[in-house]
């Protein structure tokens, strides 16, 4: 019994370290999100970093119009993507991506990217931390 004590504790603490890991600054994503909104403010509405810093999101036409999209917005997530570490094909990628390819995916290191494209909404991209 008192084994499983100790076992149920440590595995509760490990998982709280985990994800406090995840929301610290030092945290990729977390780094990269603070970095690319300071070089990037007018593109900061279109960066969401999500509570537990588990993921960033990002949309260049927040609003949905129709053949807009937010100033810097591009040269944001380029920069993003270099912050991360991945090669410059992704973003290559990213521009050359049409609305009938659907959902694009990527990795590199403990981050994964999942992209899609349309003429109309933009770019959307959503940057996950791999926990392993």
């Amino acid at each position: 019994m008192k084994k499983t004590k100790i076992c149920m504790g440590l595995a509760l603490l490990a998982m709280l370290g985990g994800i406090s890991a995840c929301g610290s600054k030092t945290n990729p994503l977390h780094k990269a999100y603070e970095e690319v909104i300071t070089e990037f403010p007018l593109a900061s509405s279109c960066f969401e970093l999500s509570e537990d810093g588990s993921f960033v999101s990002v949309d260049t036409n927040p609003s949905d119009i129709d053949d807009y999209f937010v100033t810097d917005s591009f040269d944001a997530v380029e920069t993003f993507n270099e912050k991360l570490g991945f090669p410059g094909y992704v973003w290559e990628d990213m521009l050359h991506t049409s609305s009938a390819d659907g959902k694009q995916t990527e990795s590199c290191g403990q981050i994964e990217v999942t992209w899609k494209y349309h003429p109309d909404r933009g770019l959307e991209a959503t940057y996950k931390l791999i926990l392993s």
